[in-house]
């Protein structure tokens, strides 16, 4: 995210002009108009930026917003510095970054120039809140009415010049609207200049400076030009409201860098420090830490989430007995009515292995030949946890295996999944249709009735089925409650769930949740286990589109259902794979649509989703 590195980089400058500032300004600032005349009048230096690719071509609202932005920055100096003559500018700063970012924030999402994911808004509430602790002191609670009005007033103006300035970006550029920005700027310190109060003040104050102080003044005005050439940078990047959330960055660098002269050089520089305060400003960076940790990973990745251009179906075969009496006629209609041309089927082991070491594939050979001839392309599951409930799907013979140290699972146990999984591999493994293998379904998820996970034995099935066929291996975790790490460790392209509404017998309200998760949420977490896994590919193995109740499907009332799936939820599902945008998404609840449309006179999620497939076959 390369905003965040500008900001960074500009905040660190910014504690290094915060640290001078203390350093110079030993006494209240006894002349705000003044104050604010000096950095208007610094902004000339723009025109030696005019070389470097200025141009007049650009809209006239643009450049007038540019120039504005620059003036009204002054402006706000002004109310920023009366409120610092009042108290110290270690003290008033926390309180106007603070107000900036939320004015800010505000005025973007007012005009529309910028809206924040739920995400944002809680990194933005993170960094905010860490900044403001990280700076706070226990007499802050004491401020005048009058100090928090000034603040008030010069927060907003600076939310505004940068609204402004954001905004002119667009139109014009970043050089050409920072220059402009700056000339903006000289243009508010000629005016402040041609005030006679402050034209004479100016005289005054320039009669008694010392050469030392006009040195350290400028040396620090070079450093406030870079910190603000790189922040102004970022915003252009970036999201002007995040940009000034990440002040808190500020105070962490200037707490470090504090701490250190209080150490080193206390003849310099000398700041309070009690096991309260660090603690509370410790607390305060883990805060802002939490912010940056998500702001740096909620960015869309290209490479894993390049949109979504493919849709599939999960098909089961129990499930849909268990809903319409034909479960063929029902596979028959997803693949020639609804025209699906991705397929994850499942292998299950209890209809696979009925008997010890008696195989029979009739069902499962029957969908891979209909997918074949329609040259649709299948994902095979394999193993003991497979989907559909009770999610483990174990032989009645194998559970009368043994049990040792009060584990169902045992050596009798693995080497028959082995053999299962090897028969199932060896049977398959020539068929063109099957272009991936799942091994096992969620398996870090602990959900569903399954004996203890042993990872040793699922490594064991991923290294079996490797040595028998080179296509890509998936395996899946929860996209909710999962960090992915483990599973993506292991896996040639990792599969993520998607679901929206789900139900639990502790949740309020009936047991429903909506989960609260915008689509970044999946960003965050393809970036988060990116950093421990090399991830190639991501794919949506579930996308929820079928109801999630207190009861299986075919035991509960169409009202109950409509609880946590009707038709805009279904839509609104869709939609959210497609913000989140990984590659390929299969469906879950291909067969409780045929069972709407067939047997409940509900076709609109059939024919909806046969839009979307007969589009992906265009």
């Amino acid at each position: 995210m390369s905003w965040l590195v500008f900001a960074t980089f500009a905040y660190f400058l910014a504690s290094l002009v915060l640290v001078l500032d203390k350093i110079i300004l030993a006494k209240p600032i006894p002349k705000p108009s003044l104050y604010a005349s000096y950095v208007g009048l610094v902004g000339i230096y723009a025109l030696a930026l005019m070389p470097f690719g200025f141009s007049f071509s650009m809209p006239l609202w643009a450049a007038l917003l540019s120039v504005a932005s620059g003036f009204i920055f002054i402006l706000s100096l002004i109310f920023y510095y009366k409120a610092a003559r009042l108290d110290e500018i270690g003290r008033v700063g926390p309180l106007s970054g603070t107000l900036t970012a939320v004015f800010t924030l505000l005025l973007s999402s007012l005009f529309l120039i910028e809206t924040l994911n739920a995400l944002s808004v809680l990194a933005f509430l993170f960094l905010v809140a860490g900044g403001w602790l990280i700076a706070f002191r226990k007499s802050d609670a004491k401020f005048s009415f009058r100090i928090l009005l000034l603040s008030s007033a010069g927060s907003f103006l600076l939310a505004v010049s940068w609204v402004l300035i954001k905004t002119a970006y667009s139109g014009a550029g970043f050089l050409n609207a920072y220059i402009l920005g700056r000339l903006g700027e000289f243009a508010a310190g000629l005016f402040l200049f041609a005030l006679p109060n402050v034209r004479r003040d100016i005289y005054e104050h320039l009669k008694g400076i010392e050469i030392k102080t006009i040195g350290l003044f400028a040396g620090n005005k070079i450093v406030a030009a870079a910190y603000f050439i790189l922040l102004n940078y970022a915003v252009f990047l970036g999201s002007v409201s995040l940009v000034q959330g990440a002040q808190g960055l500020q105070y962490v660098f200037l707490l470090f860098l504090t701490v250190l002269l209080t150490l080193k050089r206390p003849d310099i520089l000398k700041e309070e420090l009690t096991k309260r305060i660090i603690f509370r400003k410790t607390f305060a960076i883990i805060l802002i830490v939490a912010g940056l940790f998500i702001l740096a990973l909620i960015q869309k990745p290209a490479d894993l989430a390049p949109g979504a251009r493919s849709w599939g179906v999960s098909f089961s075969k129990p499930f849909a007995e268990k809903m319409v009496a034909d479960w063929r006629a029902a596979y028959l209609a997803i693949l020639d009515d609804l025209k699906v041309r991705r397929l994850r089927l499942i292998a299950y082991w209890p209809e696979i292995e009925k008997s010890e070491g008696v195989f029979s594939f009739e069902d499962l050979d029957w969908q891979i030949e209909e997918a074949e001839k329609r040259g649709a392309k299948v994902i095979l599951a394999v193993g003991q946890k497979l989907p559909r409930w009770p999610e483990c799907h174990i032989p009645q013979w194998v559970r009368e295996f043994p049990i040792s140290n009060s584990q169902f699972l045992n050596k009798d146990f693995e080497n028959a999944l082995l053999n299962y999984i090897k028969n199932v591999i060896l049977r398959y493994k020539d068929n063109p249709a099957i272009w991936a293998w799942q091994v096992e379904n969620e398996p870090f998820l602990p959900f569903g009735e399954c004996p203890p996970m042993d990872v040793d034995l699922l490594d064991k099935e991923i290294t079996l089925v490797k040595s028998l066929d080179n296509r890509p291996i998936i395996v899946s975790d929860s996209g909710e409650l999962s960090a992915w790490v483990s599973a993506a460790r292991r896996a040639d392209i990792f599969g993520t769930t998607m679901y929206r509404v789900v139900w639990h017998k502790n949740m309020p309200f009936g047991g429903y949740l909506k989960y609260p998760l915008p689509p970044e949420f999946f960003h965050l977490k393809a970036n988060f286990a990116g950093y421990f896994a090399d991830i190639k590919r991501i794919i949506v193995v579930e996308l929820q589109a079928e109801p999630w109740g207190p009861k299986l499907l075919y035991e509960s009332s169409l009202e109950e259902q409509m609880k946590s799936m009707n038709f805009e939820q279904f839509k609104e599902n869709i939609a959210y794979a497609k913000t989140a945008g990984f590659s390929e998404n299969y469906f879950w609840g291909a067969e409780w649509w045929y069972w709407m449309k067939e047997k409940q006179n509900h076709p609109e999620f059939w024919n909806y989703a046969k839009e979307l497939f007969i589009e992906n076959l265009r």
